[in-house]
């Protein structure tokens, strides 16, 4: 999962997936427009997903002191 904006370490989970057969699915709702190395999030993984709903990240919650 790509989070707060920033890229997850891909070179390291690519690497880990590809040397056990394992199909990576990047989380990019909270990454979107965010890059890695110049690729985008969400690009670089067998299938990525993302979706928008404001008070997923900026709701109640996010606001509390």
């Amino acid at each position: 999962m790509h989070l707060f904006g920033l890229a997850a370490d891909m070179d390291l989970i690519l690497a880990l997936a590809a040397k056990h057969d394992i199909p990576v699915i990047e989380d990019n709702a909270q990454s979107i427009g965010a890059s890695y190395h110049g690729r985008k999030t969400g690009s670089m993984g067998r299938a990525g997903c993302l979706s928008f709903y404001p008070a997923r990240i900026w709701g109640p919650t996010a606001t509390r002191e």
